[in-house]
């Protein structure tokens, strides 16, 4: 649609900042972290809409290409926990886990060792879910 309104597409790169800044794909490699976090924009629906698990797949790779783990924010449903597994995506977190709890209660899991470093993606999910609140 773009190419074909030439204006609207001149209009639309002014506002979209492609490769420009902190947007630039090229400075992933300069942030200090070790981590990168998924929106859930992007997790939901990853079950259903084929888009939505390209992109997430993509990320997924890029951010292991550059030695990075992946969380995956806002999971809420079983499908979009197994879709997660199946491209190696490590965490989770979201309301299918648990519902947001209180200082004491995170610290009470914590020490009842359903938190920390988990040795596979499988582990990370399936303890995670030790902590799964009833519907």
């Amino acid at each position: 649609m773009a190419l074909k309104h030439p204006v609207c597409n001149w209009r639309l790169s002014k506002r979209l900042p492609w490769a420009k800044g902190n947007s630039s794909l090229s400075r992933l490699r300069h942030f200090p972290t070790d981590t990168l976090k998924i929106d859930r924009a992007f997790i939901s629906r990853i079950d259903t809409d084929a888009d939505n698990r390209a992109i997430v797949r993509t990320i997924v790779a890029l951010a292991h290409n550059f030695g990075l783990k992946v969380v995956a924010e806002g999971v809420e449903t079983p499908e979009e926990v197994d879709e997660l597994l199946a491209i190696d995506c490590e965490y989770a977190q979201g309301y299918f886990f648990s519902r947001l709890v209180d200082e004491d209660t995170a610290m009470r899991l914590l020490s009842d060792g359903h938190c920390g470093k988990k040795p596979s993606p499988q582990m990370a999910f399936k303890e995670s879910s030790l902590v799964r609140s009833p519907r």
